[in-house]
């Protein structure tokens, strides 16, 4: 299709709540570079963020 990496590459930014029994909640930003990997040649591209070191979670 003719298009480039720098064309379709993006940043994403949703905060993510997290809801505990008692009712609590904790609430953080997360920012991602999409897309990870090799899509113009792979197709599609995935990724697992499991490192939450840079987001900080601060009560609702």
């Amino acid at each position: 299709m003719g298009i480039s990496y720098e064309d379709i590459k993006c940043n994403v930014s949703f905060d993510l709540t997290i809801e505990l029994v008692d009712d609590t909640k904790f609430t953080g930003t997360i920012t991602l570079d999409l897309p990870t990997g090799n899509i113009v040649n792979a197709g599609t591209s995935n990724y697992e963020k499991t490192d939450f070191s840079d987001v900080i979670f601060k009560r609702n």
